[in-house]
């Protein structure tokens, strides 16, 4: 979708207030994402970790 068509959808007064207020929204959804990524990640991490360990033992 274009800019323009978005715009026009949305019906801001002005085309600036739309780019402001969905790149906010934008940034913020890849800010989340990455935070959730390297939770995932660390979690992953400790349970292999744990795994190896059960492994040794056993």
């Amino acid at each position: 979708m274009s800019d323009i068509t978005a715009i026009e959808r949305v019906n801001h007064s002005d085309s600036n207030m739309t780019l402001r207020i969905y790149t906010h929204v934008t940034d913020n959804m890849a800010k989340n994402l990455i935070n959730e990524l390297e939770a995932y990640d660390k979690d992953f991490k400790n349970n292999a970790s744990e795994n190896k360990k059960l492994r040794l033992v056993q």
